[in-house]
């Protein structure tokens, strides 16, 4: 006869598994009342917030109403211009080349009493510095005229690497409809600080940067050094050189007017 299970008579077959079962270890019942009971009682867990999506939705939200007030307000939109320069200087972030020149065009060679007559205002000098070893005026093909003055570098004046020379000061009237000069800031490579000049706002440029100046339908571009900027009684100055912005402030705090010479 077979022994299969399949060939047993159903009782007998009936008494052979539960002897098999009686002999097999179970693992324990888990309580599932308990845990079904402990999952439903516990509190729904919610997500966690987006930090980084909450602040980009702040930040577009901040720029659309700043462009609606820009749109409505010039008194707003010339506050904003001033936040980053002064009049007829703009001051911006953006890619800067870092090829040096030896010495940038700064005009025609002029005397400190031609300067006089050209400006439209009274030019200055720093007592710091002495009288300029320099001097040159530039007038744009709209008529605007900087005025600029040059040191050569020595022991208290270190050479500027980007100019070759000491110190530059650059002035002018700003114009009144148009930008006369671009500052551009290297995005990781230079800093802009908000600083004063005998009570006056400036602003002080370290590290790679570049000024484009607008003559007419061309555009002149080349690297800086170190820049202090600020506006005086109306009248815009630029201080180049290769200082701390300590010294350059306490340079452009002994403006005088210009010593006439021949």
């Amino acid at each position: 006869m077979s022994s299969r299970t399949s060939d047993l008579p159903d009782d007998n077959l009936e008494s052979q598994l539960a002897a098999l079962g009686s002999r097999l270890e179970w693992p324990p019942t888990p309580d599932l009342q308990s845990e079904v009971v402990a999952t439903l009682s516990a509190p729904t867990p919610l997500p966690r917030p987006d930090h980084r999506r909450r602040w980009l939705a702040a930040a577009a939200l901040a720029l659309l109403l700043v462009g609606a007030l820009l749109a409505g307000s010039s008194s707003i939109r010339d506050s904003v211009a001033e936040f980053l320069g002064i009049e007829g200087l703009r001051i911006e972030f953006g890619e800067t080349e870092t090829t040096p020149v030896s010495m940038p065009n700064l005009g025609t060679p002029t005397t400190q009493q031609d300067l006089a007559r050209w400006l439209p205002f009274t030019p200055m000098q720093p007592a710091a510095l002495g009288d300029p070893d320099a001097v040159y005026l530039r007038i744009l093909d709209n008529g605007d005229t900087l005025g600029i003055m040059a040191w050569q570098p020595d022991q208290s004046l270190p050479r500027t690497a980007e100019t070759d020379l000491g110190a530059l000061l650059l002035q002018f009237a700003p114009p009144e409809d148009t930008g006369m000069m671009l500052k551009t800031v290297g995005l990781s490579t230079g800093t802009v600080a908000d600083t004063f000049v005998d009570g006056n706002r400036a602003f002080w440029v370290e590290g790679a940067s570049e000024l484009t100046i607008f003559d007419g339908q061309s555009a002149e571009t080349r690297p800086t050094g170190n820049v202090l900027i600020w506006q005086q009684d109306g009248i815009g100055f630029r201080l180049e050189s290769a200082l701390t912005m300590d010294e350059a402030i306490a340079i452009a705090e002994s403006l005088v007017p210009a010593t006439p010479s021949s």
